[in-house]
């Protein structure tokens, strides 16, 4: 079995940073919400004091421009860019690596100096992504080929079959149903509080009209409004729920073929079908998300 620490230094790498990155990102995005939202109930209070309605317009504002700040923060330094690629660059080696271990194209049996070529395709990965790779490489384990995947790659073509069909085309399978299942229970959870929102800023308004000595607390419900879809387009449930479900599809049929094939050959052409259907959802994922290198 391939664990975390058997897989190359670089992968280890780039998805560390590709999680900071997400975490700080999704951290930052949630505070200029929370700022959005803060300010637009600082700014409905009706405060009779002059003086304290003075401090309160203030402070809103404030609120505002501390969440104008964030956004431009998040723009300028790019951590959407680099969770997304960063993702992306470590999926991509992640394939690589269980192509060299069960021998899958380009790593065939007859392939002479098999180690060679895959640190040369480390090293391309890192010259083509060296402005996102900002951290060092740890200093321990900075192997390329690791011990566990000589050991698979060593072993016989029903172990390597086997390994592979559990451990690498099955985990995607399991993965993209998850997470097709989440973003569709996310979905419906957002839209019903979107829903929700739009009703009570209906209901309030409606009150307005009829008694104009009501707190008009409108704004507060549109402001949530916002930042709920705004939360829902960043998160892209309906989309992510979609693709990941019509990937799953795809990979339950290629376990399916997987479980057929009885020959060495046949299992090379295999796992670079494989692969790149898995490449496939990658680009597609980071294509889906705008980002350009």
């Amino acid at each position: 079995m391939l664990e975390y620490k058997d897989f190359p230094a670089l992968f280890r790498t780039c998805d560390s940073y590709s999680m900071a990155a997400q975490r700080k990102y999704i951290f930052w995005f949630r505070f200029e919400l929370l700022l959005l939202v803060t300010g637009g109930v600082v700014g409905t209070l009706d405060i009779e004091n002059e003086q304290y309605g003075k401090y309160i317009a203030i402070l809103a504002a404030a609120l505002f421009l501390g969440g104008l700040v964030v956004s431009f923060y998040r723009k300028f330094e790019k951590l959407e860019d680099s969770w997304y690629i960063g993702r992306a660059l470590a999926e991509s080696i992640k394939s690589v690596t269980w192509r060299y271990a069960v021998k899958g194209e380009p790593f065939e049996e007859t392939i002479e100096n098999v180690d060679s070529i895959f640190r040369k395709m480390m090293r391309e990965f890192i010259d083509e992504n060296k402005e996102f790779i900002k951290g060092n490489i740890p200093e321990d384990n900075m192997h390329a080929v690791s011990p566990k995947m000589k050991e698979i790659r060593n072993s016989s073509f029903e172990d390597r079959k086997t390994t592979y069909l559990s451990e690498r085309v099955n985990d995607q399978l399991s993965w993209y149903r998850r997470k097709s299942n989440y973003n569709k229970k996310k979905k419906d959870v957002f839209f019903g509080f979107t829903v929700i929102a739009y009703s009570l800023a209906i209901v309030t308004h409606l009150i307005l009209i009829s008694d104009n000595t009501f707190l008009n607390v409108t704004s507060i419900f549109a402001t949530v409004v916002g930042c709920l879809i705004s939360w829902t387009t960043m998160k892209k449930y309906q989309e992510l729920s979609q693709s990941y479900a019509v990937t799953a599809h795809e990979i339950s049929l290629i376990l399916e073929s997987g479980a057929e094939i009885n020959n060495q050959e046949d299992f090379y052409a295999f796992v670079g079908d494989a692969e790149a259907a898995f490449s496939r959802e990658h680009t597609l994922w980071l294509a889906r998300r705008d980002v350009v290198r």
